[in-house]
Order: C-alpha cells, then sequence, then structure tokens
C-alpha cells in the first residue's frame, strides 16, 4: 500500500514542470548508459499547445513528492486515433520513471488508473511516450548498451515493480545490431541482386530542398497502410509531418531512401544517424547557453564522425501493389551499403514485433540473435 506521506499531484506549474523534466537527470546520474534528452523535447512532447498530437489525444502529467522531494513521475495518455482504430478504450501510460521505492510506483499507477476509470477506460497500456507510434516498451534484455535515438532505457527494477502492480506481458519488440563492414549471406546477395534486376528498382536520397513535399509523398505512402499493430494508429498529416520537421537537421539523406520502380515511386525507407552520441555529449540536455553548439558541432560539425558513429532503420514501406517485388530485401542491403560509405560502423533495427515473424527471419538471418528485448504491458481495470 502506497505510503501516506508520498503525494501524487498533477503538473500544471512551471515549477512542476521543472521538477518534472529535471527528475531523471538525476535519477540517472551515475548510469553510463543513460542518454541525457533535450529539455525542449520534452516539453514539445508533451506541450497541449505545441504538439499536433493532442488534437486527438489528452495527458495528465503527474509527480510524486514527498517532503518536498521528486520520488518519481508518469502521464497518462488517451490516444482517441487509436481506440477508434481498434475499438478499444485504452489508456497509455509513459514518460515512468521512479525511484527504488515499490510504493512510489504504486502511488503514480494507482493515480493514472483513478483518472482511467474515470474516462470509462477499460484498460492500462503501456509504456509508451507518448503513443505507440514513439517511443514505446520497458527494456527487459540489453542494458549493456546504450540505447539508439528514439528506443527506451529504463532501470532493471521497473519490470518487478509492474508484474507486482498487476501488468501482464501485452507485447514484446526486439532489436537487432550489425557491423555495416559485416558481410551478408552469399544467398541473401544473390537474392538481392536478381530482385533488383527483375523489379528494375532504383533508390534516391530524399530532397532536402523539397522537403516538406517530399513528407507529403512518404506520408501518402505511410497512410495506405492497413496491418496497424493493436495499439498503433495512422498519424494525422500535420502530427507526422511536425515530428520530422523537429529532425530536419539531423537527416542524412544518403540513409533516408525513396524506393522507384521504373521512375514510379513505389516505397520509403528511413534510417536516422543515432543523434544519442550526441546527445549525451550535451549532459545538461540545455540548449541554451551552449547547448545547441555541441549538437551542431556533434551533428553538422567536425565532432560527427565519432559522435554518430551509429544509424538506425526506424520505417520502410512499400505500396501495396509492389509488395511482390520483394524490395524489402533489396533496401536493407542498399542502406547498409551507404551508410558504410558514410562511415557508419553500426546500424540497429529496433520495434519488430515477436509476432512479426518474417521480418525477424529475414533480419535474424543477416544479423542473427536480437541484441534487445522492450516489452510493452497492459493492465485490465474491471
Amino acid at each position: 500500500m502506497a505510503s501516506a506521506s508520498i503525494q501524487v499531484l498533477r503538473v500544471d506549474t512551471q515549477e512542476g514542470w521543472k521538477d518534472f523534466v529535471q527528475f531523471p537527470f538525476d535519477l540517472y546520474s551515475n548510469d553510463p548508459h543513460w542518454v541525457p534528452p533535450l529539455r525542449t523535447s520534452v516539453r514539445y512532447a508533451l506541450s497541449v499547445e505545441k504538439n499536433p498530437f493532442y488534437h486527438q489525444a489528452y495527458r495528465i502529467p503527474l509527480i510524486a513528492y514527498e517532503n518536498g522531494k521528486v520520488l518519481g513521475r508518469i502521464v497518462g495518455i488517451i490516444d482517441d486515433a487509436a481506440n477508434r482504430t481498434h475499438r478499444e478504450a485504452i489508456v497509455n501510460f509513459g514518460f515512468f520513471e521512479c525511484v527504488e521505492r515499490f510504493e512510489v510506483a504504486e502511488a503514480l499507477v494507482n493515480a493514472v488508473i483513478d483518472w482511467a476509470r474515470s474516462r470509462g477506460m477499460q484498460a492500462l497500456r503501456g509504456p509508451c511516450s507518448p503513443s505507440m507510434n514513439h517511443e514505446r516498451g520497458l527494456l527487459i534484455q540489453g542494458f549493456q548498451d546504450d540505447p539508439a535515438y528514439g528506443m527506451p532505457y529504463q532501470h532493471t527494477y521497473y519490470e518487478n515493480y509492474l508484474s507486482r502492480l498487476g501488468f501482464k506481458k501485452f507485447r514484446d519488440l526486439y532489436s537487432f545490431e550489425w557491423e555495416t563492414g559485416a558481410q551478408s549471406s552469399d544467398r541473401t546477395l544473390a537474392k538481392s541482386e536478381k530482385l533488383k534486376e527483375n523489379s528494375a528498382v532504383t533508390f534516391r536520397p530524399i530532397r532536402m530542398r523539397d522537403f516538406d513535399q517530399e513528407l507529403d509523398l512518404i506520408y501518402d505512402i505511410y497512410s495506405e497502410q492497413e496491418d496497424w499493430e493493436i495499439g498503433q494508429a495512422p498519424l494525422d498529416r500535420t502530427v507526422f509531418k511536425a515530428d520530422f520537421q523537429r529532425l530536419k537537421l539531423a537527416i542524412d539523406p544518403e540513409i533516408f531512401l525513396i524506393a522507384e520502380v521504373r521512375g514510379e515511386v513505389a516505397g520509403y525507407s528511413i534510417a536516422l544517424p543515432d543523434l544519442n552520441g550526441a546527445l549525451k555529449r550535451n549532459s545538461s540536455g540545455q540548449c541554451w547557453p551552449t547547448g545547441w553548439l555541441k549538437l551542431l558541432w556533434n551533428v553538422r560539425g567536425p565532432g560527427r564522425s565519432s559522435s554518430l558513429s551509429r544509424y538506425r532503420m526506424v520505417q520502410f514501406v512499400v505500396k501495396k501493389r509492389f509488395e511482390p517485388l520483394g524490395i524489402d530485401v533489396i533496401v536493407d542491403l542498399e542502406t547498409q551499403r551507404r551508410a558504410a560509405a558514410r562511415g557508419y560502423a553500426r546500424g540497429e533495427i529496433g520495434g519488430i514485433s515477436e509476432h512479426d515473424q518474417n521480418r525477424r527471419q529475414f533480419v535474424e538471418g543477416f544479423c542473427g540473435p536480437h541484441s534487445k528485448m522492450v516489452r510493452i504491458y497492459e493492465r485490465a481495470l474491471t
């Protein structure tokens, strides 16, 4: 039972937001693998005024105090678009962090449950920050390495706390890593070359000078998908474009590719530099007065070669009528080849569902067993 001395308060003051954003910096101050986020990015992710995600979502940010000391935080989020798509009544929880005291986790989760029940919701699912289209899952395996950008990293005791609070596994997601110089099997290479020749597929970098129009083109393909995972729904065009506009300065067009078949756009492949290498060199997470300079130095300047040594495959989508051509086989190897030429030493792909057997088997074929696993949990409220 949660201690009576623990107060869980809604974050609605400037001082409260300062505590909310600062807390992980204190909690992970001695952890060599935690990566400090930009404080402005955390605030944007939760800003009802600035983030268009909240045009179709609601959230309640909460923070736990004891005698004036911050002990933890959590956010409850209702994603109306996802609930409509899957005919569910789910509250997601995210941005969850707490000290190593079970009663703190209990108090935070109970506060979200109370809010969820008041909204007529039927289950709690997460963690995801702020939706299943963004950072999601609790790290279960893979604490020995820094997370890639957009991937979760948390304390090991969270798994035990969520289990004790009645959460069950909803889905496991896997990450795979490889060295860009590693040679794929002769069979995979031969298959790729044959597919490339038969399909007449070519790849071009995203055109940064026409970035807004290119995002519209990509979104049209993205929104045509029909097989959304439970809990996910297509992002609104405004949200989709806003997310990538915020990453524009960090995009490497040589690994952000448009696939064409005989001149017609057939799909796209998004790979991004692992920005965590640069973010880790800005330990305060502040942009002012020197944070932006540090980031520019390590993302666009002389520090890039040492700070951005890894890239992350984020998403590949192909138009339905081009799926039989096997473009997914070609694009992975094409991206790896281009990444090696750009100086990236390693690549990572994450978020592959345990239920996606075809994708898992293909990735395992050229990089072996998974290197990390994260888990999404669910708890019924009935």
